[in-house]
């Protein structure tokens, strides 16, 4: 296995990453939910001034819980990215041991 410094990253690949991992999230969340519906558990959901109630909720929130992290990530990404750029310089960046290609 080889190692690499990560010494600067695009503001465009850290905001990438950050969305999937909330789109990831997401979908862990949406789907713990929608099962938990379905065996009964109290979901309840508003959606646009509309209750939805058991395993339709639970439906919505695996349809709907994705798209709206993934559109908090990029947001939480464009804000986090100064702090994360400061702390990659006094760090002298950041080493991943792994296999690589050119």
């Amino acid at each position: 296995m080889r190692s690499v410094t990560v010494k600067k990253v695009s503001p465009v690949s850290y905001v990438w990453v950050s969305a999937l991992s909330f789109i990831a999230i997401g979908v862990l969340l949406g789907t713990v939910v929608f099962i938990g519906s379905v065996f009964g558990l109290p979901v309840e959901n508003e959606v646009f001034g509309r209750d939805f109630h058991g395993a339709q909720a639970g439906a919505l929130s695996l349809v709907l819980g994705p798209p709206v992290l993934g559109i908090l990530g990029v947001i939480a990404g464009v804000l986090s990215y100064p702090l994360f750029s400061v702390m990659l310089r006094l760090f002298r960046g950041v080493r991943i041991h792994g296999q690589f290609e050119p």
